[in-house]
């Protein structure tokens, strides 16, 4: 039987963005204030961000945070 896997965050928002190619830079870490390493882990799912950094993310992209936490 398959593993259900959850998206990540990101991901999530990237769905509601309607789908598009990112490439991050050194300004996007600086201007999100969440480093690279870090970054990359939550992508992947392997750590969950904080609500501060959900709200970063959010902002960065224009999406409504409140699509995103319970």
């Amino acid at each position: 039987m398959a593993q259900t896997q959850s998206k990540s965050i990101f991901l999530n928002i990237v769905d509601k963005c309607g789908g598009f190619t990112f490439k991050t830079s050194k300004s996007f870490y600086k201007e999100i204030g969440i480093n690279q390493k870090r970054f990359g882990m939550i992508c992947k799912d392997k750590i969950k961000p904080t609500i501060d950094e959900v709200k970063s993310i959010c902002n960065y992209f224009k999406v409504d945070i409140k699509d995103f936490i319970n």
